[in-house]
């Protein structure tokens, strides 16, 4: 190592550099051996290489890494430098270049000529600088050696920039030949077939050709995708991402958090490509699966909606986690059937990726049975019925014919249900103003009131679910024509009276009748109530229906 000015010239004969060597001046810097930058072979690689790589953008291709006499580490390139940059602290490079802050290269130097007993030398056409530590500490009585540079003009022109670095053992000249990896441009060594880009070119899927794979992000890779051989790339910049890595001054490699908010970018970005990169990266990732990915758990905690069953995971299970004691009781002898049956266990995430579950196998199978019992005891109309559904029809005809119209627009599908469960469940499955209408088959059997309150209320359904802004305002139009119009009600009562006798003379004629035996039902329920029971039961009976019940029963004693 060079000791002094002098040493450093003969240091310049030493690593090739012939001819004449002028001393212009030696410029003692403020950075010392104390510095605090403990930088390993790989991270000094990469900032060495990077300002190779800023200066060459459009040749990177020419930059060579060469090794001469078994310890001698050579990098050249095509783009001259002016070496007195090198002594300067602070950055002037643009938003794509790599480098950011502008001591890169003064870190790099101190932990060569620090750690590793490794003389830097720099030459660009006619100037050269050589590196070295002050025999005499800064600060007397204190570590504090700096770092001098001795500037030189030589004789003979050396084209573009070299940079010559003597005594390198084999981890540094390993980490060396490998310093252009970390940069993402078309000719690195990591990078194979281009799977996917996003039209903008913000992102990017590349196979690797290694074992491992690779993130870059703005140029720079920044994380080791272990055992999975895909390339991911984000060349926009991310407010989240730079906070977290704006005291990363050595741009160190991404951690957990780091990779997570990288993985959750790069899916965002995949847009309508999404199912595309999906599955190529199932095919890609498959012999991580059962340690899991963190890469999928992103692209299932993003993905909108479960896939659909995928063959991939034929031999495979999504575990689920139970939600009560009955759900733990069959995920588990489900998962041991299947265990049995050879398949392999996968974490809960692959079952929105399209692996089955037991949550999702058991929900298929009562799926089935509730569409087996809707399919069981719902029916289309009778032709008695669809008559009261006419007449119905015509009472909301004469009293709003512009409501009607739009009813009649288009056609509405009329489903009857046998019991009220079924009622409530086939109301709970309909679609967003759907024009599939559902009744009970009492409706058919119940008074004018309730049967033209139940047919309004199913109709503006149409409008929107309930409690839907659209869905209330269409019902209350309907109540406020019906209030209106109360009047002219008594006619189309009387017709409702005889569409009820036709539907409970088909019933009976079919012995489907529940009238009789719901009334029985009914008288048995009042037997068991007491006198306080019924004066509480009466209170919320409206008043106006408790005296029509009274005087229907005097006109029945007289």
């Amino acid at each position: 190592m060079a000791r002094s000015d002098k040493g450093s010239a003969g240091f310049l004969r030493k690593v090739g550099i012939t001819g004449r060597a002028k001393h212009v001046r030696s410029v003692e810097s403020a950075v010392t051996t104390a510095w605090g930058v403990n930088w390993d072979e790989d991270l000094i690689a990469r900032d060495i290489l990077q300002n190779f790589f800023d200066a060459n953008r459009e040749a990177v291709d020419q930059i060579e890494v060469s090794l001469q006499n078994r310890t001698v580490v050579v990098i050249s390139a095509p783009t001259a430098y002016e070496l007195e940059r090198l002594f300067y602290l602070g950055s002037e490079k643009g938003e794509e270049d790599v480098g950011q802050y502008g001591e890169g290269f003064k870190a790099a130097a101190t932990c060569l000529l620090r750690d590793h007993n490794v003389t830097p030398v720099a030459v660009s056409e006619k100037s050269a600088v050589v590196l070295r530590i002050a025999d005499t500490p800064a600060v007397k009585d204190s570590n504090l050696y700096p770092v001098v540079y001795d500037f030189f003009e030589i004789e003979e022109s050396i084209p573009g920039t070299r940079l010559i670095l003597s005594g390198c053992q084999r981890p540094l000249i390993d980490a060396m030949r490998l310093g252009l990896t970390h940069f993402l441009y078309e000719g690195n060594e990591l990078l194979g077939r281009c799977v996917w880009t996003s039209y903008n070119e913000d992102f990017a899927l590349y196979e690797s050709e290694k074992r491992d794979g690779y993130v870059f992000y703005r140029n720079l890779r920044r994380g080791v995708i272990e055992d999975i051989p895909v390339v991911l790339v984000i060349n926009k910049q991310y407010k989240n991402i730079e906070k977290l890595i704006e005291k990363d001054r050595d741009r160190k490699a991404f951690g957990g958090k780091l990779m997570d908010e990288f993985y959750r970018r790069f899916v965002g970005g995949l847009g309508y490509a999404r199912s595309e990169v999906m599955d190529y990266l199932l095919l890609a990732t498959k012999a991580r699966w059962e340690r899991g990915v963190p890469l999928l758990a992103t692209l299932a905690n993003l993905q909108r909606y479960p896939s659909t069953d995928n063959e991939l995971f034929d031999e495979y299970y999504a575990t689920s986690k139970p939600h009560n004691d009955s759900d733990t009781i069959e995920y588990r002898r489900l998962e041991k059937e299947w265990e049995q049956e050879g398949k392999k266990r996968l974490p809960a995430y692959f079952s929105i990726l399209g692996a089955t579950s037991a949550e999702k196998h058991l929900r298929k199978i009562r799926e089935r049975a509730r569409k087996d019992t809707h399919r069981k005891n719902s029916r289309a109309p009778t032709d008695v019925e669809r008559d009261c559904l006419a007449a119905l029809a015509e009472v909301l005809r004469e009293l709003s014919p512009s409501i009607s119209t739009h009813f009649e627009s288009q056609r509405t599908h009329y489903t009857v249900a046998k019991t009220e469960v079924v009622l409530g469940e086939l109301k709970q499955s309909r679609e967003y103003k759907s024009r599939d209408l559902f009744f009970a088959e009492s409706v058919f059997e119940s008074d004018f009131p309730l049967a033209l309150a139940v047919y309004l209320h199913e109709h503006a359904h149409i409008f929107g679910y309930d409690g839907d802004r659209r869905f209330t305002d269409a019902l209350t139009e309907l109540i406020e024509v019906v209030v209106r119009n109360r009047k002219s009600l008594d006619v189309h009562e009387s017709a409702w009276k005889k569409s009820i006798k036709a539907v409970q003379t088909e019933r009976a004629t079919n012995g489907q009748s529940k009238q009789r035996s719901s009334s029985k039902a009914l008288i048995h329920q009042l037997d068991l109530l007491d006198a306080e029971d019924l004066r509480d039961l009466l209170g919320k009976i409206p008043p106006i229906e408790v005296k029509r019940a009274l005087s229907q029963t005097a006109g029945r004693k007289e």
